[in-house]
């Protein structure tokens, strides 16, 4: 009996991988879903006040721009706020050493078309570890303090533009032995 449960937990955890992964596709489905999961934009939320900040970040590139955007809203009534004085940071940590230091210097960021989202183009030149900052410093002409600040961390490897492996070595799966 020990044997039997022994076998079935094992096929188990080497088969969570797979299971996950069902209906992704039919070939090389580890790959798809990953670079599914890369895609996504992280997208996070500020209240201060009656202020709601949301900024969206797109997964990073090398080489290729992606728009990050801040949309500034009411937070009782969810209604667009326009006037905003908005800038924006990168920081950029290198892989290699380690040292931090701006990518890109302090940028004021227009409001769009659409009333209350601001937005900026950005190119990852490097791989490495980047921090994308927004910082909303007035509203009109009343000066926030402390400003608000919407922020992230996004990786950007080496390997990002030619990654062919699941997350789990490539195989999708992750061998157990039970005793």
């Amino acid at each position: 009996m020990k044997i039997l449960l022994a076998i079935l937990l094992t096929l188990s955890f080497t088969s969570c991988m797979h299971w996950g992964m069902m209906g992704v596709g039919q070939s090389h489905h580890a790959d798809q879903m990953h670079m599914m999961t890369n895609r996504t934009a992280l997208e996070n939320e500020v209240t201060a006040g009656n202020v709601k900040a949301i900024g969206a970040f797109p997964t990073l590139e090398l080489g290729k721009d992606v728009t990050l955007t801040l949309k500034l809203v009411d937070a009782k009534t969810s209604s667009p706020i326009s006037d905003g004085q908005v800038h924006f940071e990168v920081q950029h940590l290198d892989p290699v050493t380690h040292n931090e230091s701006p990518h890109h210097a302090m940028q004021s960021v227009a409001e769009s078309r659409l009333s209350g989202v601001y937005t900026i183009p950005f190119r990852a030149a490097q791989p490495g570890e980047y921090r994308l900052m927004f910082h909303i410093t007035a509203i009109g002409k009343q000066e926030l303090e402390p400003e608000i600040d919407v922020e992230t961390t996004r990786v950007l490897s080496s390997e990002s533009q030619e990654h062919h492996g699941s997350m789990m070595n490539g195989t999708g799966t992750t061998p157990a032995l039970i005793i």
